[in-house]
This record gives C-alpha cells, structure tokens and sequence, in this order.
C-alpha cells in the first residue's frame, strides 16, 4: 500500500474503533449543491514544512495532505482555497470554506464561527537570535528596547506585556521565511519562530547568521475548525479529523516532514552559551574534549528513545559506529565515553545539579533550569 492509502484506511480503521461510520454518514455529509466538494483554506504566507509550493500553487505539506487524507476517507473531492490569513475568517463567515486546519481558536478574529478540533499537533515557539545578538535563557531575559521580529497577528504569552509596555518592539511580518531573512540581515537581532519551521530550514542548509542558542516563548496548538456556515456535516466532519488523530496517520504526516523537537542542553549556572552541530560531534565522538572557551563539559548520553534522532541529526553516526569509536579509544583507558543515563528524565536531573555537564532532552522537558546550546 502506498503511505496515503495506509493513511487512509487507518483513518477508516479509527473511525470504526471510535463509534463513528464515516461511509454511513456520507450521505448526510454534504448538499446536493455542493456535489461532494471539500473546500479548504490554505493560507498564503504558509511556509515548510507546512505547505510547499511550486508554481505559486500548494503542491504538498503537512497542512495540504492532513486535508488529503480527511477527503478521501470522506470520498469528498478536495478543493483547496488560497487565502491571505486575514481573509479566512471572512471567507468561513461567508460560507466559502469547509475546513480550515493549521489554525487554533486564539488566532482567530471570531472563534465562535466554528467548531474546533481538539489540538492536534504542539507547535513550540522558540526565539533565536543573529550571532551577534546577547544570548538569553528565557524570553524575559530579553533587555529593554529590544527588537523582536513577530508573525502578524500572531499571539506570544510571554512577551505580549512587554509589546504592550513598550519595553520591547514587535516587528511583523507576514511569513516566516521573511522574518528569518530579516534576522539574518540585522533588520531586527532576535525573532520567533516555530520549532517545525527552524527544523527545516536547518536541515536545509538556511540558518547562516543564526545563532546556535534557543529560549523557548510558548507552546502553539495545531488545530482543525469546521466553519459553522459551511453545507458539509461538521459532526462528520470532525469525526474524521478525529480519527487521523487516533489512527496514527497525523503522526505519519508529520514524520514525514517535520523532526523531532531535540534540545542540547547545559545548567543556566554553565558558561556555556551555545555551540555548534560540528563541534557537538567532536565532543561526543571524542575527537575533542575542550571548547574554544576553555570549558570542558562532562557530556551525558540519554539511554531513551531520543538517543537515536541524537545520532542521526547530531553525530551523524549510526549507534554500531559511535560504540566503535569509544572502544577504540577506552583501550589503553585514554578516554572515557559520555556518561550513559536511562532516561531524559535522568538527564534532567543530573544537568539541574551539575553545571558543567552538557547534554540532549525532548524541547518539552527543558525548563527555566536549562539554557538551550543548539537544536538540530
């Protein structure tokens, strides 16, 4: 089976388990008017790995194949709807949208125009800074008059007092991708963005001028809304988002476009501010046991499933080539390997009261007691 036919009959699977009958709700689902049609809303400032395009038309992404897969579980014909972001509300007011996903009920002008998904995805917001921007820990530590570039109309728990108070100035713009450029080329020394968003433009080679350094800012929800106004059955409907939930597709979706959220971490007490991927790879390959500022960390290595992403996006070893390297290196007691742990948990607790170890933990584990050095 291919991944969207294996998408689509877990989606299907899901929805038996759940007491939902997609099949039997077909003919509630839409109007005769509508001849089956799934309309949705692609927003047109969206960036990778959400929607890629070519052609100036949405061509694949996670947004665009969560919509894939909801139409065809529902034999809907999906018909995509390019939208600026102001315009969707309108749009879903005025009956013109069916579906709208990639949002969540505090980016929205009128939440009351729809029904919501429960959140389906996290979207952790990071910001970063140029390198020559001072590194911070925590949002807050961000100092007066600070410029922050921001997405329009985006919400940011921690730092909207100070937009407010004006002890820090937001600078919007409409993508991401332009907010990134910016920093890059000094128009603003810090930004937010998106932990999904700064994967992928890692992975491709587009972080050049971006420090290594991230301080978390909160946690986005990836939701999926039915327009209230919309011919098509929102019960359904939701139903079937619902089910790629559950089903394990959405995770599929995701995984195939999007990494997971890995911190490498020190002590807030360390002084060691951030670091790059090739001199991480040093470190725990043992090829260097001081950092250019003297500090030599006591490296710790998670036993947990996050180990493996360290190897493939850190190291860039497979698990048999990093043993090799140790045990060739602990003949003869020359070095010593990084200090295994059972768990991030583990490391956690053993970065919080040793402050010159350094080590990896899920993005969700870090708190106000770890200072982020560098994310793949």
């Amino acid at each position: 089976m291919t991944p969207k036919s294996t998408i689509v009959a877990a989606v299907k699977t899901a929805a038996y388990w759940l007491g939902v009958s997609l099949a039997a709700g077909m003919p509630q689902l839409v109007s005769a008017a509508d001849s089956g049609r799934l309309r949705v809303a692609i927003a047109a400032n969206a960036q990778p790995p959400f929607v890629f395009w070519q052609d100036a038309q949405a061509s694949r992404g996670i947004d665009l194949e969560v919509y894939r897969a909801i139409a065809d579980a529902l034999r809907l014909r999906l018909e995509p709807q390019l939208l600026p972001r102001p315009r969707i509300d309108a749009a879903a007011a005025a009956g013109e949208l069916d579906l709208v996903c990639h949002t969540a009920p505090n980016l929205s002008r009128d939440a009351a125009l729809f029904r919501w998904s429960a959140s389906l995805l996290d979207l952790p917001d990071l910001l970063v800074g140029h390198t020559s921007a001072s590194p911070v820990d925590q949002a807050e530590q961000l100092a007066r008059g600070s410029v922050v570039g921001t997405l329009q109309g985006y919400p940011y728990a921690r730092l909207d007092a100070r937009f407010v108070d004006g002890s820090l100035q937001r600078d919007d713009v409409i993508s991401e991708d332009r907010l990134l450029k910016k920093i890059q080329l000094l128009r603003h020394p810090y930004g937010v963005l998106n932990q999904q968003s700064l994967s992928w433009a890692a992975e491709n080679g587009e972080l050049s001028g971006i420090a290594p350094w991230r301080a978390p800012v909160g946690l986005g929800n990836y939701h999926c809304a039915w327009p209230k106004n919309s011919p098509v059955n929102g019960q359904v409907l939701l139903d079937a988002v619902e089910a790629l939930r559950v089903s394990g597709g959405l995770s599929q979706i995701v995984a195939r476009y999007s990494r997971p959220a890995l911190a490498v971490v020190v002590s807030n007490r360390s002084a060691i501010q951030g670091i790059e991927r090739d001199t991480l790879a040093d470190l725990f390959m043992g090829r260097r046991q001081v950092l250019a500022g003297g500090a030599a960390p006591n490296l710790l290595m998670s036993a947990g499933p996050e180990r493996d992403y360290f190897f493939s996006a850190v190291l860039r070893k497979a698990p048999a080539e990093y043993r090799s390297a140790w045990s060739a290196q602990q003949f003869g007691g020359r070095l010593r390997p990084p200090l295994e742990l059972r768990d991030a948990e583990s490391v956690r607790g053993h970065l919080q009261r040793h402050p010159e170890a350094l080590g990896f933990v899920p993005l969700a584990l870090v708190d106000a007691s770890l200072r982020i050095i560098y994310m793949p």
